[in-house]
This record gives C-alpha cells, structure tokens and sequence, in this order.
C-alpha cells in the first residue's frame, strides 16, 4: 500500500506491512547496530521524524514535523544530528533514547552533518555560498563532541562540493 513501509524476505518474497496505517511513511534507514530504523512522516504542519524497532514496534516521533532537515545516525545509535532546518547555522544534536534536541550554532551556514565513522566526530558541509543554489565550492570542518575550536578538513583545490567518509573514518 502507498505510504507503508514494508519489509521484504528474500527467502519468501512475501513483504508484510512493518509500519502499516494511514500517515504517508518513507526513506527508512536502519541503525548501525541494526536494532532500529527511523523514517520520515509526512503531517499536515510538515515532515516528521521517526524512530521504530527493527520489527516495526515502539514507532515514536523523535524530530516534530517541520523541524526535520538533513539527519545522520551517530555510529554508537545514540544520537542525530539534524542540519539544514529552519537555521542554517544550527545542528541539532538530538538524543535518541529521550529526544532531547540540543542546538549547536556554527560561524557558517551547513548544509549537513555527518557523524564520521568509528570517532564521535561530525564533518560539517557548508559555507556561505550555500545560500545559493549555484554553489560552486563547499566548506568542510571537523568538529569534536564539545562542539568547541572546529578544524578545517583539507580540500583539493576550491572546486570540492561534497566529501565521503569511509567505513574507518578516513576522507574522499
């Protein structure tokens, strides 16, 4: 059904409704413990985000709607960091197990956050040319979990959009 996330077995091929209803459900992405996922839900004041067990039980809301932007899963489960909502100056970092949101404001806007593998580290993607939707060039710092004295990542030329992180914490 549309809106409905399902979870299919390959062995069966048969994929049983995991959060059935009426909301429109979508984008889910486990944790890396595998033990939860979360999902984006659209409301009528905005997109919300959610958070359920691997089996589709215990689904609660952990971003209100219209507050989600861009959100990436700390590498222990425990947090997410939220960037690009209403201020683009601001991560949200949000504590999965109470939902406390604790906001952390940056000298640049950012565009993402991404919890860098293995480390309780974020690299922050932004700048202010991303106020334009033509930008050419990104900014990117490493920040630590005291969100104090970010550190610029080195970047090849100034024509660097994006950077991937690999599975031990490296750059691309």
């Amino acid at each position: 059904p549309h809106g409905d996330l399902l979870q299919v077995y390959p062995a069966t091929g048969r994929p049983p409704a995991l959060v059935p209803g009426d909301p429109v459900d979508w984008a889910p992405r486990f944790f890396p413990d595998g033990s939860r996922f979360m999902f984006g839900r659209t409301r009528e004041a905005g997109d919300a985000l959610m958070v359920a067990n691997a089996d589709g039980s215990g689904v609660r809301e952990v971003i209100p709607a219209g507050q989600l932007g861009e959100v990436d899963v700390s590498p222990t489960g425990d947090r997410l960091a939220v960037a690009g909502n209403r201020d683009a100056r601001v991560v949200t970092i949000v504590n999965v197990a109470s939902g406390a949101a604790t906001p952390v404001e940056f000298a640049m806007p950012v565009r993402a956050a991404t919890w860098r593998p293995g480390h309780d580290e974020l690299v922050l993607t932004g700048g202010s040319d991303f106020a334009d939707s033509r930008v050419r060039s990104a900014e990117f710092l490493l920040v630590n979990p005291e969100w104090d004295r970010p550190r610029p990542l080195p970047t090849v030329g100034k024509g660097a959009r994006a950077c991937s992180l690999a599975p031990g914490g490296g750059f691309l």
